[in-house]
């Protein structure tokens, strides 16, 4: 991967986007089971391309926006925690699911 950040991005923004990626390397060398349930907090889950492509729908009419999953946190919540409290919402929410 090639990460080129632009001028526009501050010091603190680059030095979290580097702490999150430290994290990342831990969870792969830690806990590589997690990565098959990704992305877990983001608004949208996993695409299932094969269904997409096979019921292929061009336009549909917008009657409001889809609800968000009850463990999905919303990007500016997420932004206001730390890196280390988002690893430690993945562990517990990994952990969760094995109960």
């Amino acid at each position: 991967m090639m990460f080129e950040p632009t001028e526009s991005y501050s010091k603190t923004e680059l030095d979290r986007f580097a702490q999150a990626v430290i994290k990342i390397l831990q969870i792969i060398r830690e806990h590589p089971e997690i990565l098959n349930k990704v992305p877990l907090f983001t608004p949208v889950d996993r695409v299932d391309e094969v269904a997409a492509n096979r019921q292929l729908q061009l336009q549909e009419p917008l009657s409001g926006l889809p609800k968000i999953p009850v463990n999905r946190i919303p990007a500016p919540e997420l932004q206001a925690h730390s890196i280390d409290e988002i690893y430690r919402k993945i562990l517990d929410q990994v952990q969760e699911e094995r109960n």
